[in-house]
């Protein structure tokens, strides 16, 4: 009885071994799995990133251009105005 324990002891402390062992290759191939879809996360969003900070740029160019030209117009409708001796427009736009 006490040698059919012993190994029942031995049994199961072997497969809790074997569990641990795979848990912590289970963990180190998480681990590497992560790394692995970081990079390709970042090798594929590096070229949209870039795209996207052009368009950016690009956005804010054609921003600040109509934001001249808006008060480019407004000065020429106010002088026009002046030399009229036109009401200016009473809303400010």
């Amino acid at each position: 009885m006490v040698r059919c324990n012993f190994f029942l002891i031995a049994e199961h402390i072997s497969l809790c071994y074997s569990s641990i062992s795979m848990k912590s290759t289970d963990i180190g191939f998480q681990k590497i799995i992560k790394n692995e879809i970081q990079k390709t996360i970042k090798t594929e969003f590096k070229p949209i990133k870039s795209d996207m900070g052009k368009m950016r740029k690009d956005i804010d160019t054609m921003l600040s251009l109509f934001d001249r030209e808006y008060i480019d117009l407004r000065q020429r409708v106010e002088r026009i105005e002046e030399h009229l001796n036109l009401p200016s427009n009473p809303s400010g736009n």
